[in-house]
């Protein structure tokens, strides 16, 4: 502190629909966010996003994928109100 980074953890995934019905894949270039100076935030700098696809395969429906999304942000403290 104040020097400190921040990762917040955020699990997209369907309730119901499978990946064949729904399939979720991130964008390319980004990961699915755009940042730009509208979505700076006044305490944070915004450092980075990343994110990892997982097929998920269950007994009742061995040929049907589901998918899910995990996205990691980064951010990072900004210390000029410290």
């Amino acid at each position: 502190f104040p020097l400190d980074e921040l990762t917040c953890e955020i699990e997209v995934s369907s309730w119901f629909l499978d990946g064949i019905d729904q399939p979720l894949s991130p964008w390319q270039t980004d990961g699915g966010f755009e940042w730009d100076d509208e979505n700076a935030f006044q305490h944070y700098h915004f450092r980075g996003v990343s994110v990892v696809k997982k097929d998920l395969y269950y007994s009742c429906c061995p040929d049907r994928p589901f998918n899910t999304l995990y996205y990691r942000l980064k951010f990072q403290r900004a210390w000029s109100f410290y």
